[in-house]
């Protein structure tokens, strides 16, 4: 996974609700639990009920 590259990943709430987000890596950041990736959000979609597949930003 390279910066600039277009990525897509699912996002999981703790209320059992998921999404999908579409954009831009930004690359990798160092954090206190260790690296995490960055992702310049384009395309927000809804994965779950009732509005699944539905773009929502």
């Amino acid at each position: 996974l390279k910066a600039g590259q277009y990525v897509t990943s699912s996002v999981l709430t703790m209320d059992a609700i998921s999404y999908q987000v579409k954009g831009i890596f930004e690359g990798f950041k160092k954090s206190g639990l260790g690296k995490i990736g960055k992702i310049s959000v384009e395309e927000v979609y809804s994965s779950s009920p009732p509005r699944p597949g539905e773009r929502i930003a």
